[in-house]
């Protein structure tokens, strides 16, 4: 960056930027930087635990500035300008999004096939769905080894994958785009190997929120995957505020006609510390769209590859990276 003095500098995606780059950038720009980014998606990514460490890897330009502040309090700010017409999402998505994360500032300019999507299955005519699995006997594990927050629950990536795979082969509707978001590396890894064993990989595929973070799919199945035994809600999905609010955010923004969430949400509602981001997306969501509670039958068609898939994900986890499966 050094080798030329530009007059302007535009920097994309500044969101996931460092204050640090961010200043280099401004040091070879001699009139202008324009800074480009979402201030509520996922914020830069840093192994740094030392506090000088986030104040300049782990912060973006916008709360540098304070311009998340700003727009928290619901306040202009003087070098920050919001586009505030969104295209990619149907209006009740879009409204669970605004509310939650811009202040109920963002406008929906929708069309005609973003529309059409909401008639797909699951949940033909609806566009935001809750799905509680309480009633099913399903546990969440931790898996240290990946890392110290993921975890997995077998009941939830079954009762997952049985929603993406009937928007997948919907027989009424060319085939859609499908995907199935996790929070959690553990979680993704069991549902990426159920995706292959239902061969839905040429409509479908799963991945942990940071990995969609940018794209869209026609068709979000959101697998919260915390519940018993565990104490609560991690870091993730209730234990730092602001991490939990980038996140839930990204997830549900990736629809373009449909979302549905699915979680133990007794367990959610009961354990989640008061305020967080997530409660409030949960609320919205139901002020949205039904809240339907799972049967057992539900995980019928994939229950029983289950013991074969968590064997199979195990396996091609390299030694010592993985923990026991639940049975």
């Amino acid at each position: 960056m050094w080798g030329f003095a530009p007059d302007a500098v535009l920097l994309d995606e500044a969101g996931v930027v460092g204050v640090a780059p961010v200043l280099m950038a401004a040091a070879v720009a001699r009139h202008r930087l324009c800074a480009f980014g979402d201030f509520r998606q996922l914020a830069p990514i840093v192994r740094t635990r030392t506090d000088m460490g986030r104040r300049w890897l782990a912060r973006d330009v916008f709360a540098a500035t304070g311009a998340d502040a700003a727009a928290r309090e619901g306040r202009p700010h003087p070098h920050v300008t919001l586009l505030d017409s969104q295209y990619r999402m149907a209006g009740e998505i879009a409204e669970v999004v605004s509310s939650l994360a811009y202040g109920s500032r963002l406008r929906t300019v929708e069309r005609t096939a973003t529309r059409r999507l909401a008639g797909r299955r699951p949940f033909p005519g609806e566009r935001v769905v809750l799905v509680d699995v309480s009633a099913l006997p399903g546990r969440a594990v931790r898996d240290l080894a990946v890392a110290p927050g993921s975890r997995m629950n077998e009941v939830s990536a079954a009762v997952a994958l049985t929603l993406a795979a009937q928007a997948a082969h919907d027989a009424d509707h060319d085939a859609p785009a499908v995907a199935i978001i996790t929070p959690y590396r553990t979680q993704a890894r069991l549902l990426a190997a159920g995706v292959r064993d239902l061969a839905l990989t040429a409509r479908a595929d799963a991945a942990t929120v940071h990995r969609f973070q940018g794209s869209e799919r026609d068709v979000v199945v959101i697998d919260l995957v915390d519940a018993p035994p565990l104490p609560g809600p991690s870091r993730l999905t209730g234990g730092d505020t602001d991490a939990t609010l980038r996140l839930v955010n990204v997830a549900v923004s990736r629809a373009r006609g449909k979302v549905v969430v699915v979680g133990n949400l007794p367990f959610l509602r009961e354990r989640s510390p008061h305020g967080s981001p997530l409660l409030t997306a949960l609320d919205l969501a139901a002020a949205h769209g039904p809240t339907v509670v799972a049967r057992p039958d539900w995980a019928g068609p994939a229950g029983p590859r289950f013991a074969a898939l968590a064997e199979r994900v195990a396996a091609a986890t390299p030694a010592g990276e993985h923990a026991a499966w639940p049975s």
